[in-house]
Order: C-alpha cells, then structure tokens, then sequence
C-alpha cells in the first residue's frame, strides 16, 4: 500500500489526493488487491506454462 501511495505521489507530484482516512483508502485497496491479483494470476499462468514447456510435462506418455 505504501509503495502505490509513493507512486502515486511520484507521478502526480505534490498535488495529489492521498487518503488519511479509513474509508478513503477502502477503495484503493480494492483496487490495488484486485489488480495484484489478477496480475499475479496470470504472472502465474505464464511462468507456470513457460517451464512446463521447458521441462517437457506437455510431452505424450506413448
């Protein structure tokens, strides 16, 4: 969380909104858990079927 509210600091500088409170930081954890979760989902899928490939699980028994 520390590190999204630094960026967002970096990156709109000094006039950025940045929540104090608990129900204004509610939605921003949403949406930071939400979109490492999906983004770790498919980090997964990629890394997961790169080395399967790599280590030869896609080949037929026979």
């Amino acid at each position: 969380m520390s590190l999204l509210l630094v960026l967002v600091t970096i990156l709109f500088g000094t006039n950025a909104i940045v929540p104090s409170r608990v129900p204004e930081m509610l939605p921003v954890v949403v949406f930071a858990a939400v979109a490492g979760g999906i983004l770790g989902a498919v980090e997964g899928v990629i890394f997961a079927v790169s080395l399967a490939v790599l280590l030869g699980c896609f080949r037929s028994a026979g």
